[in-house]
This record gives C-alpha cells, sequence and structure tokens, in this order.
C-alpha cells in the first residue's frame, strides 16, 4: 500500500518535470510553424503514455528506496528480526508487487504507446516539420522480391513514382534466370512501369543471354509504387509482434535489420527494469544509515542515472554489431539484478 501510493507521486512528479523540459525545448518549433495551441494540446496528451511509461521505473526505485528507508528509520526491521521473522519473506509480497506492475507496463507499451506514439509524432511529422508521412527507407540499396522478380534499385521516389537505376531480374518457377533488365529509371505511368535507357537481356532456349539496348519499353508487372513506398515508424509506435515482423520483412527485403532487432528484444527487457530497481533498492535503503531519506533518494537518482547511461552503452554496442540483439538487451538487467543480489547478501535477515 505504501510503495504504491509514493509510486503513483513520484510517477506524477518525474511526469511533470519530463514534460515540462520536453514543452521548453519543443514550444520554438510548435511557434515558428504556426502550430495551433490544441494541437499542441494534443502533441503532449498523446505523447504522455510513453513519459508514463518510461518514467516508471525510476519512479519504482526511488517509492522503494522512500518506504524502506521510513521503515528502517522506524527501526521496524529490527524488531522484526528480534522476533525470528525471515526479512527476505517480508520482502516477498514487494517482489511480487513489482512483477505484477512489470508484466502491466508490458502490456501498457503493447495496447496504448504504440498508438499514441503514432498519433504525436504524425502531429510532429505533418504540422511542424511539414514533411510526407509516407516515405522510402534510406538505407541504401533497395531490395524487394517480387512475383518471380527481384528488384533492385538507388532509390525510390514516392510523389513522382519513380525507380532510380533500377535492376530487374527474372526467375522462371525453378528458379533460374531468365532475364534481366538496367536501366536510367522507371515511372509508373498509372497502368504499367516506363522503363527508360537501359540494356534488356533475354535467355533464348539455349541458354545463352541476348541483350539489347532500348530508349524505352512499357511492362505490366504486378508490383505497383506501393509495393516500394514504406511509412517509417519507430519502434514505440509498433507492438512487439508489429516490430518483429516488421524487422524480418526488412531483412528479407535487403535491408539491415540490425537496429530494430535491437530495438525487439528492449522491449522485452524494458518493462523488467521495474522489478531490477526493487531489487536494487531494498538493500539500498537498508544499508543507508546517514544522511536521511532526502540523500536515499540522492542515490535512488544517480543509480537510475547509471541504469540509462548502461542501456545506451549497451544498445549502441547492438547497434554496431559488436553485441547480439538479446544480449544488448538483457546485460543491463542481468548486471544490475546481480548487484542487487550482492547488496541483498550483506543484509541481516
Amino acid at each position: 500500500k505504501e510503495v504504491t501510493k509514493y509510486l503513483l507521486i513520484c510517477e506524477f512528479i518525474f511526469y511533470v518535470i519530463y514534460l515540462s523540459f520536453d514543452f521548453l525545448g519543443k514550444v520554438d518549433n510548435f511557434i515558428e510553424a504556426d502550430v495551433s495551441w490544441m494541437k499542441v494540446f494534443y502533441y503532449f496528451f498523446y505523447k504522455s503514455p510513453l513519459i508514463l511509461a518510461q518514467m516508471m521505473p525510476p519512479s519504482m526505485l526511488i517509492s522503494i528506496i522512500i518506504v524502506f528507508s521510513l521503515i528502517n528509520r522506524r527501526n521496524e526491521l529490527t524488531a522484526l528480526k528480534s522476533h525470528g521473522i525471515d526479512l527476505l519473506g517480508c520482502f516477498m509480497p514487494v517482489f511480487a508487487f513489482a512483477f505484477i506492475i512489470s508484466i502491466f507496463l508490458f502490456l501498457f507499451s503493447e495496447l496504448v504507446v504504440p498508438y499514441t506514439s503514432s498519433a504525436y509524432n504524425k502531429i510532429w511529422l505533418i504540422d511542424v516539420e511539414k514533411r510526407n508521412p509516407s516515405y522510402i527507407f534510406g538505407l541504401g540499396r533497395i531490395w524487394y522480391k517480387g512475383d518471380g522478380i527481384f528488384y533492385q534499385m538507388e532509390g525510390f521516389d514516392p510523389e513522382e513514382k519513380l525507380m532510380r537505376r533500377p535492376t530487374l531480374y527474372f526467375f522462371n518457377r525453378s528458379f533460374e534466370l531468365m532475364g534481366r533488365i538496367d536501366a536510367r529509371n522507371a515511372v509508373w505511368d498509372g497502368n504499367e512501369w516506363v522503363f527508360k535507357r537501359g540494356i534488356r537481356q533475354q535467355r533464348d532456349d539455349s541458354g545463352i543471354f541476348i541483350p539489347w539496348k532500348f530508349k524505352e519499353i512499357r511492362l505490366k508487372l504486378k508490383e505497383t509504387p506501393g509495393c516500394f513506398i514504406r511509412k517509417e515508424k519507430s519502434p514505440e509506435e509498433m507492438s512487439y509482434w508489429e516490430l518483429k515482423r516488421f524487422s524480418k520483412r526488412l531483412g528479407l527485403e535487403g535491408y539491415d535489420n540490425t537496429k530494430y532487432r535491437v530495438d525487439l528484444n528492449f522491449k522485452l527487457s524494458f518493462p523488467f527494469i521495474v522489478f531490477v530497481m526493487t531489487v536494487i533498492g531494498i538493500p539500498v535503503a537498508i544499508r543507508i544509515h546517514r544522511g536521511g531519506i532526502p540523500f536515499a533518494i540522492l542515490v535512488g537518482i544517480l543509480i537510475s542515472f547509471l541504469y540509462s547511461v548502461a542501456v545506451l552503452y549497451s544498445r549502441n554496442l547492438g547497434f554496431s554489431g559488436a553485441f547480439h540483439p538479446f544480449l544488448c538487451a538483457w546485460l543491463p538487467n542481468f548486471i544490475f539484478i546481480a548487484f542487487g543480489v550482492f547488496l541483498f547478501r550483506g543484509v541481516e535477515r
């Protein structure tokens, strides 16, 4: 009951602080873009679930530290030990509560945050940056597997519906190469693709590829411009399963999906930071005998900061390919929970 009370208080305080700094950092952009105050309100309203989710771990840590600092200050733990009661058994309800909050945070991040994040990002993209919300990924060369065709191109312009430097590989059902087209560009005329200035190679019955140059050829293919247009989403705009499918599709289409695989694993590891913070917070609060509650809170903020640095560093290692995505996502949790267990060993039971 006490942990819940202080958790709600800390969550509200962190939410207000985060929102205030975010507003001060973006208010100039809203004014320059002449965005109405109602749009500004909706932007921060839709962003609130993401802020609440991100502030949950430090709020849990600070609330645990406050509650157990108060308990320790009133010598309640000493009273329990003097009656032969195992302290670890007394802590179990708090651990169970933290685990439930972790599950709730995962569900909240899956069912609420993706939709609200998409809404506030759309406001920022369209109303502030004045950009078209649909665009192709700029991740180097584009590969796309079509119906018996592999597409390769340097880029795609969704507004002009234009392929840049396309190369098409045609295969039969036995996956034998039957032809190839290299062109300067290809544009969609509403019904078919118009390839301009290139070379077409066609395989004859003897297996020899016969090339010829062309100024313009028209092909009616199953793939339309919509196949090459992607609305780029940030990981917080997607649920775990949506991000998993998205990452897999990027890999199949030739994109580097390392970033999304890392974020996919972080979607699972992040909610359990709440449980890790609980394991660390209890022994920290019990071990602090000087400085009172303000000092204990300061220690909690320092631990949250160190955890954020560890997550950021580990995430960058995952993006660079130095660590496996699973390892980089869970490594900070493993390190800090081991640290919490180590602190528990020094607590008299």
